[in-house]
């Protein structure tokens, strides 16, 4: 799959878990801007929660060397919590900022490793422990979905022009 597949499964969740509700609609526009081939490197998916709450979320793959960047912004009426999958999170609030470091200085290899490490030792521990996994099977099932509904509404192109 290209970014909305490779990244979009993980942040589906995570929209889903900070919004307090289901992803019930999806739209948005994708593209094939930096790399060669048929699978998009960029696009803007535009979500609807069912409690009311509205996401966007961007992807994009770049054409030069850039650092891995995973983030995802939650704007609330009393602050913004930003997720930085790759070293920590920022919480902008009434009291100030405040941060949480997980990674450092580690190479980035060695932080994907950790990530999947942690992935598959989740799933073992679910199958051994017969419990449902997190995210569940339902949550990636959803996350899915919502990204193959993109995938066939963004490639419809139905731009309205501006006169």
């Amino acid at each position: 799959g290209g970014a909305v597949l490779t990244d979009g499964i993980h942040l589906l969740d995570r929209i889903a878990w900070f919004a307090g509700g289901d992803i019930v609609a999806v739209g948005g526009y994708l593209a094939r801007n930096f790399q060669p081939g048929s699978i998009e490197d960029t696009a803007l998916m535009l979500l609807r929660i069912s409690n009311g709450v509205t996401a966007e979320v961007f992807f994009a793959w770049l054409s030069t060397p850039h650092p891995y960047q995973c983030d995802l912004q939650v704007v609330g009426t009393r602050g913004t919590v930003t997720i930085h999958t790759w070293w920590g999170y920022e919480l902008h609030g009434e009291t100030g900022l405040r941060k949480k470091v997980f990674y450092t200085d580690e190479p980035m290899e060695q932080k994907i490793l950790n990530g999947l490490i942690g992935e598959v030792t989740e799933f073992y521990e679910s199958i051994r422990d017969n419990r449902e996994p997190n995210p569940s099977v339902e949550e990636t099932t959803k996350a899915l979905r919502v990204i193959l509904t993109f995938y066939t509404v963004a490639n419809q192109e139905k731009i309205v022009p501006l006169i």
